[in-house]
């Protein structure tokens, strides 16, 4: 969910920045908007902070990515600007190919929620009553596993999906309602040969995906 806050208001604020500048109000909106995007990273890193209570990998990639592209965008260090994307570039790739890899099945949080920023998670939901799961994916990958849990009503994934892959897996004798939306993403869902009873327990996938892969299969 933080992920999806995050986003919304960048996208507010950006475009109030934007309007503002065609009814006169502020001067080049667009030099104001290039000085200051860096701290759209710096939010996230501070959300996953206080999300995660810990100083983990993804608030400190984020933090100290946000930092050093706002220094640079603000002209507080004379660096050009044109090295603003190729550091994103590295940053990002170089974390790609370094980040932890899951190794093996976790047992998720009461509630359900899943966080994998910059790494691999695999998590099969414990036997028992299973109700929400709230997964973000921050490049990174979710594999998440419901098929040992009892259905409820209300049934729900939420996910927030940025440069990730999730993968749910769900019984195959559920319903599963797509409500998932992507922005240069692939979201698919891929149901068993023989259709779902029409009285058969109800999960709602929803949510978005950005330069990211959901698939639900069954």
């Amino acid at each position: 969910m933080l992920a999806r806050w995050v986003a919304g208001l960048a996208l507010v604020a950006i475009g109030a920045v934007f309007l503002l500048g065609e009814l006169g109000v502020v001067d080049e909106p667009g030099a104001l908007v290039g000085a200051w995007w860096p701290l759209v990273f710096v939010a996230i890193g501070v959300g996953l902070l206080l999300e995660q209570r810990r100083l983990g990998t993804g608030p400190v990639v984020f933090l100290g990515l946000g930092v050093l592209l706002l220094v640079i965008t603000t002209d507080v260090v004379a660096v050009g600007a044109a090295v603003v994307w190729p550091l994103v570039l590295i940053a990002v790739g170089a974390w790609l190919l370094l980040r932890p890899r899951g190794g093996g099945r976790e047992t998720p949080s009461a509630r359900g929620d899943v966080t994998a920023v910059f790494e691999d998670r695999t998590v099969r939901h414990p036997a028992g009553p299973f109700e929400r799961a709230a997964v973000t994916s921050i490049f990174g990958d979710v594999d998440l596993d419901l098929r040992d849990t009892e259905p409820t009503e209300g049934m729900v994934v939420d996910l927030t999906v940025i440069f990730g892959d999730v993968d749910v897996t769900a019984p195959a004798d559920w319903r599963v309602v797509m409500g998932a939306s992507g922005v240069f993403a692939d979201v698919e869902h891929r149901p068993p040969p023989a259709a779902a009873a029409a009285e058969a327990p109800l999960l709602e996938v929803r949510g978005f995906s950005v330069f990211g892969d959901v698939n639900v299969r069954q």
